[in-house]
């Protein structure tokens, strides 16, 4: 992995709680910096993309670092 992956990793694992009350909610500073994190160009459409898609990013998540895995799966399936 790269040390950007690392990066990314890092931030999932130590704000993971954050981020899925951010996830729930629907908007939030830890969406805003994973969206920034994963040059998302709109941090609110991503958040509310986050929201919209709870379960199928959260439920189930065998480690935090599987929900860049569920992100990059789900948005490749949309493009």
């Amino acid at each position: 992995t790269d040390a950007f992956t690392d990066d990314k990793s890092a931030f999932v694992e130590t704000r993971f709680a954050a981020i899925r009350a951010d996830a729930a909610r629907g908007y939030g500073e830890n969406i805003d910096a994973l969206a920034a994190l994963l040059g998302e160009p709109d941090r609110a459409e991503f958040a509310r993309w986050m929201q919209a898609h709870y379960g199928e990013l959260f439920v189930g998540l065998a480690a935090p670092s599987e929900l860049l895995v569920r992100i990059d799966a789900r948005r490749a399936r949309e493009s």
